[in-house]
């Protein structure tokens, strides 16, 4: 027989033991319901791994199974879902299994039907029986695996819809997805392994990607975005920051730091974390704090730790024909691939693009949809990693020989990184390359970058074909 994949459970037998619960309500009533969807994942595992989950053991009914010479123990509550906690605990405190040895299997009804959420912790969100989990265990790190099982309908309440029935080929299709990333984490070698890849960050992308989509073609609606859309947008009140004083307050606050204190000290804590880091022994956290007592900076913390590990990059992975699947015959979707075509065949070669994140920005979802949509349209896409400077993106753009730049920034950044960028294309000569800006950027703001040089402003709502056409217009006017 062929063991199923295990998400966390590794090869090399630790002798720890690993609980999988699955969540849902006993009793013929709930049986096949969208709140028991953890209670059907069991099922399918339970014939993977030959088992039968039926010994009363406390509040649970558990089986016993070995994974790769692991113990694992199988178990379906039987508390009712409001007080699955308790099931939880017992278990954990009888068979001595840490959180992070507990595997949760439950519902989530803001999740797509079908789709399939993998995480290595988090809150309980507004699910009963994660929340009553996190209160019995005092704890929110553990894995868990949420089940998509669809938005409630038009007239239906909450309890009544998780508490329906599934169409033979809904619950068929439910199983089937679950599995099927299980299998794939499974096979890059467990969800850590995963992380490291990329892989689930793709995953969420893609489906991003698929939602801008449906929102950008007008087949998914959006009111004030797509659909009822104002005219002119009202003015937004804004808290305007000058970057450039927020900078120098900063470097002076830290020039007094540093003059203000016991430097060796700060030495001895640093070279502590780092000698931490290097052989593994004592504890990050502890010396992290002591660190910080003797006013040791964030900065000069993670450097300490960056000597012997390196800084962690991202895994950059980029997708394609996600959006074009999607957005199918969209007349400005079709305009913005004939306008690509026209390009290339006048310039010889398919406008290139980069997507620059600048700044101290960690988010790039948006800015990955962007791209892929970019990159079915016709274009060649760069896409800058995070965190990066105007000096870095600029350099970047010109070693790719791209034709624009689309800059995003967080944090009312674009004021200051805008013209920076600008400011760093024309001293490497070359100013043809033109920068557009995109994201959340106050209307009052527009002028001030278009006398920077901004060629284009694309704001909240923006179809990524409306985008493609004028930054193509703009290309083919030159």
């Amino acid at each position: 027989m062929q063991s199923p994949p295990n998400v966390f459970v590794r090869k090399g037998g630790t002798g720890r033991m690993y609980l999988i619960v699955g969540l849902g309500n006993p009793g013929q009533q709930y049986a096949h319901t969208r709140h028991n969807v953890g209670f059907d994942v069991m099922a399918v595992l339970e014939k993977k791994l030959g088992v039968t989950i039926s010994r009363e053991k406390g509040y649970s009914q558990t089986a016993d199974c070995f994974v790769d010479g692991q113990k694992v123990i199988l178990a379906l509550p039987q508390t009712y879902m409001n007080l699955s906690g308790l099931a939880v605990r017992e278990l954990m405190d009888y068979y001595k299994i840490p959180p992070e040895n507990v595997l949760v299997i439950y519902d989530d009804i803001d999740i797509p039907q079908g789709t399939v959420r993998i995480r290595p912790n988090g809150s309980a969100g507004t699910h009963n029986g994660m929340r009553s989990i996190v209160a019995e265990t005092g704890t929110e790190d553990f894995p868990r695996i949420r089940v998509g099982v669809g938005q409630r309908g038009l007239g239906w309440n909450l309890a009544d819809w998780v508490l329906s029935h599934y169409q033979t080929a809904e619950e068929q299709e439910i199983a089937d997805k679950a599995w099927e990333r299980i299998q794939e984490v499974e096979k890059l070698g467990g969800m850590a392994k995963a992380i490291e890849t990329g892989i689930p960050k793709m995953r969420i992308e893609e489906a991003s990607a698929r939602k801008q989509a449906r929102i950008d073609s007008g087949e998914e609606k959006i009111i004030g975005i797509n659909e009822y859309r104002l005219e002119k947008e009202a003015p937004i009140d804004i808290l305007a920051v000058d970057n450039t004083a927020v900078r120098e307050s900063q470097i002076k606050r830290l020039k007094e730091l540093r003059a203000n204190r016991d430097e060796a000290a700060v030495k001895k804590a640093l070279a502590a974390i780092t000698e931490c880091v290097k052989t593994k022994q004592g504890n990050l956290l502890e010396l992290a704090v002591e660190a910080a007592k003797v006013r040791a900076s964030l900065g000069e913390i993670s450097d300490a730790c960056e000597v012997v590990v390196g800084r962690y990059k991202a895994v950059i992975r980029s997708i394609s024909g996600v959006y074009s699947s999607e957005v199918k015959n969209d007349k400005s979707f079709e305009r913005a691939k004939e306008l690509c075509a026209e390009f290339a065949k006048k310039e010889g070669r398919q406008p290139r693009v980069m997507i620059a994140k600048l700044g101290q920005d960690g988010h790039d979802r948006g800015a990955k949809v962007v791209a892929t949509g970019y990159a079915d349209i016709g274009f060649d896409v760069d896409m800058g990693p995070l965190f990066q400077t105007p000096e870095e993106a600029a350099k970047q753009a010109v070693e790719n020989d791209v034709h624009v730049v689309g800059v995003s920034s967080l944090a009312a950044g674009h004021l200051t990184l805008v013209p920076q960028i600008i400011a760093e294309l024309k001293k490497l000569g070359r100013e043809d390359i033109i920068v557009i800006v995109g994201g959340v950027i106050p209307a009052q703001d527009y002028d001030e970058l278009y006398r920077d040089g901004a060629a284009a402003i694309f704001g909240p709502g923006t179809p990524i074909s409306t985008a493609a056409i004028k930054i193509l217009e703009i290309l083919l006017a030159e």
